[in-house]
């Protein structure tokens, strides 16, 4: 899990990896925890530690992944699934 301020939302957001028994699989999940608890975005791609964490801009989020086989780079909108950038294994 990671924590992350965004200056520009002035909000504070808590990376972590959730398992869905839905899909039988862990996503990685970002929730802004700045007033209750609310799913930010989440990626299909899930990782042992989560590396980073940037807001390029007041709608969109950035962060990497490093699993116990190749890391990943993913960017998504806020309330959207991010997408792929870049993995190791590419």
């Amino acid at each position: 899990m990671k924590l992350a301020y965004d200056y520009a939302n002035s909000k504070l957001y808590l990376a972590s990896n959730v398992y869905l028994p839905s899909i039988y699989w862990n996503v990685s999940v970002i929730y802004d925890i700045s007033s209750g608890v609310s799913m930010t975005t989440y990626g299909l791609q899930a990782g042992r530690y989560f590396d980073f964490i940037a807001f390029p801009d007041a709608r969109s989020v950035i962060y990497g992944l490093t699993g116990a086989h190749e890391s990943n780079i993913l960017q998504g909108q806020f309330s959207a699934q991010a997408e792929l950038l870049a993995s190791s294994s590419d």
